[in-house]
C-alpha cells in the first residue's frame, strides 16, 4: 500500500497550484458526475477569518437534522493529524483510509499522466471519502481564496461568507477588494448565498459579483449568543452564517434554530485546557493575523478570561509585529516562533525584557507554562496554527502515533 505520508510530502514541492481542472480530470474518473451533480447537498464556505468555525457548526447542526446518511466536513489545515482535516459523521478519517484512497488516486494520476497537489489530493481523498460514505450532505471550507480554490470543483448548493480580511495577500491580492473577489467568485447563479455583515469595501465586491450572477445575497444578523462550546462575540456571527446554511440545505427538518449549533466542538478556538495538578488554564486560540487577533482581545474580557502571560508565535508574512503589540495592550509577552521554514523573527520584534523561547518543543517554554497554571495563573497560546497545535499536543502528552510529522502541513502557512 502507498506509504500516503511520503507522497503528501513531496508534493510539496508543487506548492499552491491555482484553478481546479486538473482535480476535475482525476474525480471524473474515481467519481463520475459527482462533482457537476453532487450525490449529497453541499456548503462551500469561503472567507479569511471565521469559516472553519463556521464549517464545524454547520456540521453539527446539519448533525442534528436526521438527515437519511451522514454528514461530511472538509477543513484545513489540522492541528494534529492530517486526517482531522476530513470527517464523516463527526469522525477524522483513519489513516488506512488515507492510505487506500491515496493509492487510487495515484492510480488515476499515472494512468492520466498528471500530478496533484498537496491540497487537490487532499480536496479529492475527501471527495471520494464522501461519496463511498452515502454522505446526504457535505460542508467544504475552502483553502485558499474560492475562485480557483480546489473545493469549488464541486457543484455547490448554498455559499457561505464569513468574514473577509486581509491575509495571504502574495496570493489573493493586498487589498480587501482584491481578497473579496477572489471569494466572492464561487457564487453561482441560481444557488443561495449567504454572508457574515462586511466591510464596506467588500461588501460593495461581494454584491457586484451577485449581481452579476442575477443573485441576491442574504446578509445576517450576529445571533444574541454564541453556541454553547465556543466563546467570542465573532462566534456569534459564525453562528448566524451557520444557522442560515443549516436552513437551506435542511428545509424539510422544520425550522432550525441556534440551539441546533450548542455542544460544537473546535478545538483551538479560545479552547481551555486543564492540566494535571494546575490551578490555572491555558487557552489556545489560533489566531493568525491583526484581524483575528483583534477578535480574540474582544472575546477575553465578556468570557473572563484574563491571562497573566500570553505565549505568541506566527508566519512572518502575518504581521508578527503589529499582532505583538496588540497583545501587549492585554498582557506580558514570551514569544516562541512556530516550527515552519516561514516563521516569525523572534528577535526583531522582542522588546529587551521579554522571554523568548528556542519553539514549540522548549522543554523551558512548557515548563514555564505549567509553572504559571501550577501557581492559578491562566496562559494565553495564540497564532499560527503550527504553534499551537504542537503546544497543544504537548499539553495534552498526545502519543506520538496520533501526531502526524509537522512537515504534513500546507505549502502556505497558517
Amino acid at each position: 500500500m502507498t506509504d500516503w505520508r511520503a507522497s503528501l510530502f513531496a508534493r510539496h514541492t508543487l506548492g499552491i497550484r491555482p484553478g481546479f481542472a486538473t482535480l476535475r480530470r482525476v474525480l471524473d474518473v474515481l467519481v463520475p458526475g459527482a462533482c457537476e451533480r453532487p450525490p449529497f447537498r453541499v456548503a462551500q464556505v469561503v472567507g479569511t477569518n471565521g469559516k472553519g468555525s463556521t464549517s464545524a457548526m454547520l456540521a453539527h447542526g446539519l448533525a442534528k437534522a436526521g438527515l437519511p446518511g451522514p454528514i461530511g466536513l472538509y477543513t484545513s489545515p489540522h492541528l494534529h493529524r492530517v486526517g482531522e482535516r476530513v470527517r464523516i459523521a463527526g469522525q477524522p478519517l483513519a489513516d488506512d483510509a488515507i492510505a487506500r484512497t491515496v493509492e487510487a488516486v495515484e492510480a488515476v494520476e499515472r494512468a492520466l499522466g498528471v500530478r496533484l497537489s498537496f491540497f487537490e489530493i487532499l480536496t479529492a481523498t475527501a471527495i471520494v471519502e464522501f461519496v463511498a460514505a452515502g454522505c446526504s450532505a457535505v460542508v467544504l471550507e475552502a483553502g485558499l481564496g474560492g475562485r480557483l480554490d480546489a473545493t469549488t470543483v464541486m457543484m455547490a448548493d448554498v455559499v457561505l461568507i464569513a468574514r473577509i480580511a486581509l491575509d495571504h495577500q502574495a496570493y489573493l491580492g493586498d487589498t480587501i477588494a482584491a481578497i473579496a473577489g477572489e471569494k466572492a467568485a464561487v457564487i453561482r447563479a441560481g444557488r443561495p448565498v449567504f454572508s457574515q455583515q462586511q466591510v464596506p469595501e467588500a461588501k460593495a465586491v461581494i454584491d457586484e459579483v451577485a449581481a452579476e450572477r442575477g443573485v441576491t445575497v442574504t446578509y445576517v444578523d450576529p445571533l444574541d449568543r454564541a453556541p454553547l462550546g465556543l466563546l467570542g462575540d465573532h462566534q456569534r456571527h459564525n453562528a448566524a452564517l451557520a444557522l442560515a446554511g443549516l436552513r437551506a440545505l435542511a428545509p424539510a427538518v422544520g425550522t432550525p434554530d441556534e440551539t441546533w449549533l450548542d455542544g460544537v466542538s473546535w478545538p483551538g478556538r479560545l479552547e481551555p485546557l486543564s492540566l494535571p495538578r494546575s490551578k490555572g488554564r491555558v487557552w489556545l486560540d489560533v489566531a493568525h493575523n491583526l484581524d483575528g487577533v483583534e477578535a480574540l482581545v474582544a472575546a477575553l474580557g465578556p468570557a473572563g478570561i484574563q491571562p497573566s502571560v500570553i505565549v505568541f508565535g506566527t508566519l512572518a508574512d502575518k504581521a508578527p509585529a503589529a499582532m505583538a503589540e496588540r497583545l501587549r495592550t492585554v498582557a506580558p509577552l514570551w514569544l516562541a516562533a512556530p516550527d515552519h521554514a516561514a516563521k516569525m523573527d523572534v528577535d526583531a520584534i522582542a522588546r529587551p525584557d521579554e522571554r523568548r523561547f528556542a519553539g514549540p518543543d522548549d522543554p523551558e517554554l512548557l515548563g514555564a507554562i505549567e509553572a504559571r497554571t501550577r501557581a492559578g495563573d491562566s496562559v494565553l497560546v495564540c497564532g499560527s496554527h503550527y504553534l499551537v497545535g504542537a503546544l497543544r499536543g504537548h499539553l495534552l502528552a498526545l502519543d506520538a502515533t496520533a501526531v502526524d510529522p509537522r512537515s504534513l502541513a500546507d505549502p502556505v502557512g497558517r
